[in-house]
């Protein structure tokens, strides 16, 4: 899930419709790594899988897309990779040429690579770079049909009334982008449940929550207080990992923006109280924050930088949440200086000078290893010895 939806609805541009233009171009054999990529035609290779039986790689990228050229660079370009590619009809398809293809797969950013069965269907999908052996693993497990959306039905036809693997079917094709098939899911999960006493139900009614809000912003580019508070309610009793972080990384992003308008109309009260509700919430969603390095750097660091511009605001709780969330990135990522760094500014927030002090030095005896130039670590030092 994890899909931010406010973060989309105040921060993404409005986009012109492109429609193609007589027939889809073929698409001429790209310079992409090993894999071995066929110069039929989107269709042309359809149909090469209805008469062979053979699965069918489509990756979606453009020459902008940096995590794209990283793809073709450190992964396409594997010997290992290419082998097992080879299992597929692999499709390259410029996303910017082929927009059209792309819409039909509901695809909204790249690199994107979606995976067919022989009749056109849907098999499994990858969404971001992965690493080579990552990457390679999936491959192998794809065409061997473990895992897939395949799999996952002819699962569910031999158990129709396991409500678990139906719900993680529903999820599965939700961020696959099979809006259909997923609400199609979604009313066989309800017949189940008709009490509504599952996890499924609770995120079903989380998701008309958000659907309500999406729709008042797209017809009045406004948020309803009034829904926002509906949401944080419910948000109050979530016990599911997913929804907390998902839940109140959106509120956390409402008040965010409430507080951006407030600040351009000058209104400091009210700017203040709303960057104090988005505090409370960003610590709420630290409970459900997915543990996987590349996430957690990205949003420990953020936070944290984000928690220091605001000291002078800090609450007793939000200097304890700052605590908690600086200590665990030292432990997640112990050889990066700025690690240390922060938490010895939560631990001078939270009035512990020495232990402050002591990482302080930590931070900058790491930075001296790496090469890196520890003057504003230095500077902080010194504020923490006047302090």
């Amino acid at each position: 899930m994890l899909s931010y939806f406010l973060t989309a609805i105040l921060t993404l541009p409005a986009t012109t419709a492109w429609s193609a233009q007589g027939p889809i171009p073929t698409p001429s054999k790209p310079d992409k790594g090993k894999i071995p990529w066929t110069d039929k035609s989107y269709e042309a290779a359809l149909a090469e899988a209805k008469t062979s039986g053979k699965p069918v790689f489509l990756d979606f990228y453009a020459d902008w897309c940096q995590p794209c050229r990283r793809m073709t660079k450190e992964v396409f370009s594997k010997d290992e990779v290419a082998q097992a590619a080879s299992a597929f009809i692999c499709v390259s398809l410029d996303y910017d040429k082929q927009r059209e293809i792309a819409e039909r797969w509901g695809i909204k950013q790249i690199p994107a690579m979606l995976f067919l069965n022989a009749d056109g269907s849907l098999r499994d999908r990858i969404d971001a770079f992965q690493e080579a052996a990552v990457f390679h693993a999936n491959l192998v497990r794809i065409q061997n049909d473990i895992g897939t959306l395949s799999e996952f039905e002819r699962k569910l036809a031999a158990t129709p009334g396991d409500l678990a693997l139906r719900f993680e079917f529903y999820k599965r094709l939700k961020a696959a982008g099979q809006t259909a098939r997923a609400d199609a899911q979604r009313a066989e999960i309800k017949k189940l449940d008709p009490t509504n006493l599952s996890q499924a139900a609770r995120t079903f009614q989380y998701e008309d929550i958000k659907k309500e809000i999406e729709t008042y912003w797209a017809q009045t580019k406004t948020l309803n207080p009034q829904q926002i508070e509906k949401l944080r309610k419910f948000m109050e009793d979530e016990t599911d990992p997913e929804l907390i972080y998902d839940g109140w990384m959106s509120l956390a992003n409402t008040y965010k923006y409430w507080n951006e308008e407030a600040t351009r109309r000058s209104a400091a009260g009210e700017a203040a109280t709303h960057r104090t509700q988005w505090r409370i919430c960003l610590a709420r969603a630290w409970r459900g924050v997915p543990q996987d390095d590349e996430t957690l750097n990205w949003w420990g660091y953020q936070y944290c930088a984000q928690l220091w511009d605001q000291k002078e605001e800090l609450s007793a709780d939000d200097k304890s949440f700052y605590l908690r969330l600086s200590e665990a990135m030292t432990r997640r990522f112990e050889r990066e200086p700025l690690a240390h760094d922060y938490y010895g500014r939560a631990l001078y927030l939270s009035g512990k000078i020495p232990e402050a002090m002591d990482r302080a030095r930590m931070a900058i005896e790491l930075a001296k290893k790496l090469g890196q130039d520890p003057a504003e670590m230095e500077k902080r030092l010194e504020l923490y010895r006047g302090g």
